[in-house]
């Protein structure tokens, strides 16, 4: 019998900031500020385990203490894996909280893995707990906006401000959510009916079976690879990738379905001309 893995627990030192003016916040807001925090912190985590299983097998967050003056809440933030991250949700908060969708490139076991913040920005989960979070601050005309303090990987802490005018722009009315529904399709092959050469996301047309749609491309690293020009693309060639569909619905509307290739693992090699290897 295969001997289980053990699990790691690494920690990470993350602080939010909450800049009262008069040195006082409500119990009945700090609790919501603790709760949508750790909410926040694991609805990240889901969609990291979920789109690129780079995440952590639970997360859970320690409160150390409040600083006085300014409330910071220092928050040890544990997480129980077999790999190693040093650091993660501190930057992730920091581009969630100020909207920033610039991608994010890990290191993993020495190999990068490029993550779109976007696809973490529009998470449900992650776009009902960041307005939750942002709402609390918003509403209490005595602050003036939320911080978050991380540590990089030379040992600096970096603090990052997040004012009350980028507060609001992140607040949803939770009433006002379409309903979408995610599924995925991993490896799967698919068929270029006409793909775009284009280093950047874009729309391509393939063909699954029977069925032909349009998928936005949106691996940054094999786009990479096209911009380099170590990849061409002709019509009716073949690549193993997976497939992420978006339902969206919303009443009176009819709903919306989109497609995202979100990762290619195959493609052919041209080497020689006329002399292809396909994988």
């Amino acid at each position: 019998m295969a001997r289980a893995l053990d699990l790691v627990v690494n920690t990470e030192d993350v602080s939010l900031i909450i800049n009262a003016r008069q040195s006082k916040v409500s119990t009945t807001d700090l609790i919501k500020y603790l709760s949508n925090y750790e909410q926040l912190l694991k609805s990240i985590n889901y969609v990291l385990n979920a789109k690129y299983c780079i995440g952590y097998d639970m997360v859970q967050v320690d409160i150390e203490g409040l600083k006085e003056g300014s409330f910071e809440i220092k928050s040890k933030i544990k997480k129980f894996s077999v790999k190693t991250l040093e650091i993660l949700f501190g930057i992730f908060l920091t581009k969630i909280l100020t909207n920033d969708p610039t991608p994010i490139t890990l290191n993993i076991n020495g190999e990068n893995v490029v993550v779109n913040v976007s696809d973490i920005n529009t998470d449900r989960r992650v776009v009902v707990q960041r307005s939750k979070l942002a709402r609390t601050a918003n509403d209490d005309q005595e602050v003036d906006g939320i911080a978050i303090e991380l540590e990089r990987e030379d040992g600096k802490r970096e603090k990052v401000d997040i004012t009350r005018n980028e507060l609001s722009g992140i607040i949803v009315d939770e009433e006002d959510l379409s309903n979408m529904e995610s599924s995925w399709v991993h490896n799967v092959t698919m068929v270029i009916v006409a793909p775009v050469l284009e280093s950047e996301p874009a729309s391509w047309k393939i063909r699954i079976g029977d069925k032909k749609f349009s998928a936005r491309m949106t691996d940054e690293s094999f786009l990479a690879l096209m911009n380099e020009e170590k990849i061409a693309f002709g019509k009716g060639d073949t690549i193993v990738a997976d497939l992420e569909t978006q339902i969206t619905t919303k009443e009176g509307s009819t709903p919306s379905v989109k497609h995202f290739i979100r990762k290619v693992h195959k493609y052919p090699r041209y080497g020689q001309p006329n002399n292809p290897t396909l994988f």
